[in-house]
């Protein structure tokens, strides 16, 4: 099965980490995705794992309207 996992906080790359990683184990193809966070990058090179980064962190209501816009 193919399954894609989007970690956005530290607490969800510890949880979301490990259970990424038991479904690979069980011979699951995973996909993580994440933003451009550095704490959850951060927490995930911490744990050995592997995301792609597919948009950026952003403090403020404009800024997540701009980064929601850009994404589509």
């Amino acid at each position: 099965m193919k399954v894609m996992v989007d970690i956005l906080t530290p607490k969800q790359a510890l949880f979301l980490g490990e259970l990424s990683r038991r479904l690979e184990d069980a011979g699951h193809e995973v996909f993580r995705v994440t933003r451009d966070f550095e704490e959850t990058i951060r927490m995930l090179r911490m744990n050995g794992l592997r995301a792609d980064i597919v948009g950026s962190h952003s403090l403020t209501l404009k800024g997540k309207l701009q980064e929601s816009l850009r994404m589509k």
